[in-house]
């Protein structure tokens, strides 16, 4: 299965038995799912389960953490890429670590979502205007996530994500911020052009995540009819 990017995809962020979640994610109106291989407890389970899931288009992420080398954790993104729709890779990774992943996903045809994470705040909108740039240079999908400490800082991002959407470019764009003052960007960032936006489905996976269901509720009510 491929991302239809046509339309914005509420991607339902999962930590373990993707499958079953996957499915019964689909039922409750998810377009996508993401496997944060970062959480499992076992690597091995979580290929598996990028593997078996078949009921939604699979983004693979795996974060670096303590229990892994950057080299296994880039060996580990690449195989789960063989069996994916999309693959994410933070821009902040080692430039040899965006390659070999890149690499791969032109390989095997798949999306690559090139991300960046602010968990300390938002930038000025200049500076996440470079950051989005930097996405675009990498992948497909520019992705950018920050955090609002004020309504302001969601606003911010919100007219970026306007101005990006509506510029001409071979790239999408997806954009979130996290925590609390964050979390209606969540359902209103793909109003203004964000092509994913991320649901929780079971515990959260980031700060200020909405459930799958209550996300697709709203943007339904939200979105005007054709």
């Amino acid at each position: 299965m491929t991302l239809d990017l046509s339309e914005p995809n509420i991607v339902a962020a999962v930590s373990e038995d993707a499958p079953r979640k996957a499915r019964e994610a689909s039922e409750a109106g998810a377009d996508a799912v993401e496997i944060r291989i970062d959480m499992y407890e076992e690597t091995d389970a979580a290929l598996a389960d990028v593997r078996d899931c078949d009921a939604l288009p699979v983004i693979v992420t795996n974060r670096p953490t303590d229990e892994q080398t950057e080299d296994e954790r880039v060996k580990t993104l690449v195989e789960a890429t063989r069996n994916a729709a999309a693959v994410d890779i933070d821009v902040s990774s080692p430039e040899d670590s965006i390659e070999r992943v890149v690499e791969a996903a032109r390989a095997e045809d798949v999306t690559v979502i090139a991300s960046h994470h602010d968990f300390e705040g938002t930038p000025l909108k200049d500076e996440m205007r470079r950051s989005l740039e930097r996405g675009w240079e990498v992948g497909d999908i520019a992705k950018l996530a920050v955090t609002a400490e004020t309504r302001r800082d969601a606003h911010r991002l919100l007219e970026l994500t306007l101005d990006a959407s509506e510029e001409e470019s071979d790239g999408h764009v997806a954009t979130m911020a996290m925590g609390a003052l964050g979390s209606h960007t969540r359902v209103v960032a793909p109003l203004y052009g964000s092509c994913l936006t991320y649901a929780s489905f079971g515990e959260g996976t980031a700060p200020g995540q909405l459930s799958v269901r209550e996300v697709r509720e709203t943007l339904d009510m939200l979105t005007p009819e054709p």
